[in-house]
């Protein structure tokens, strides 16, 4: 194979000038995308824009949840009265055998849950 020297000048010169117009156009490209980066972050915002913030509705959601929780007493006072009207007529009777096996599975969820 023989290789003209004249010709390969020519191709490298072409393969020159295609690389140099491809740099060019990726540093038109970076300058472009630049200036419209710093048109956004120079751009001043209008009072109602710095202090707006939207909520999304997850949060509110859970705003909704807390202030139903909020409103819901922490005692069911309804029970209560009842299990005091119980206790005072003598009435209410505890059955042992429930709150035993009440405490030995609980014990056994939380040794299961540690274990």
């Amino acid at each position: 194979m023989k290789v003209n020297s004249g010709n390969s000048s020519s191709v490298q010169s072409s393969d020159l000038s295609s690389a140099s117009s491809a740099k060019k156009a990726a540093q038109a490209q970076k300058a472009k995308e630049g200036s419209s980066a710093s048109k956004v972050s120079q751009a001043p915002l209008t009072p109602e824009q710095a202090t707006k913030a939207e909520i999304s509705s997850k949060a509110k959601e859970m705003a909704q949840a807390k202030s139903i929780a909020q409103q819901t007493p922490d005692v069911r006072e309804d029970k209560i009265a009842a299990l005091k009207k119980r206790i005072a007529e003598g009435s209410y009777k505890v059955d042992a055998n429930a709150v035993a096996e009440k405490l030995v599975s609980e014990h056994m969820q939380t040794a299961a849950a540690i274990g």
